[in-house]
């Protein structure tokens, strides 16, 4: 990602690529909320494999959004809009995507963190600290992953 991102940084139409950039980002969190239909009952070894798979994608979309951030190549307002849709989802939606969202928001904070504001940090750790008191149930493993991203913070 670090790579990807100094290589589009060095391009000369650095407008064109921004406003294509900001379009990708906006259009982010509609992949990320796609859900995979689970309801007939028959998820398979190679369903798992592509769920594996998409979750590794997601996890590193999300490094990339925040390496354009630490390049000046995407806004503050889009990582903190980010961030936020990952809290309210691991709050708010079932377990099926929880992993997922923890994720993304895992990769999207360890890229970004040293240049986040101490309002938005503050805000973040308080939102995490309350959905591992209060989520249940609440996978042991995703707990501790959220619990070693507040003390990233």
């Amino acid at each position: 990602c670090p790579v990807y991102v100094r290589m589009l940084s060095e391009l000369e139409n650095k407008e064109q690529i921004n406003i294509l950039l900001e379009s990708k980002i906006n259009n982010y969190l509609d992949i990320l909320n796609k859900k995979q239909d689970k309801s007939n009952g028959s998820f398979n070894y190679d369903e798992f494999c592509k769920s594996n798979k998409a979750k590794i994608i997601k996890g590193g979309y999300s490094q990339f959004i925040g390496e354009l951030y630490k390049n000046d190549l995407c806004k503050y307002k889009y990582i903190i809009d980010n961030v936020k849709c990952f809290l309210n989802n691991v709050e708010n939606e079932a377990n099926e995507t929880l992993e997922d969202n923890i994720i993304c928001l895992d990769k999207l904070i360890r890229t970004i963190s040293e240049n986040m504001n101490l309002h938005d940090k503050k805000e973040i750790k308080n939102k995490m600290e309350y959905q591992i008191k209060n989520k249940n149930p609440f996978p042991i493993r995703l707990k501790f992953k959220l619990m070693n991203l507040i003390e990233t913070l």
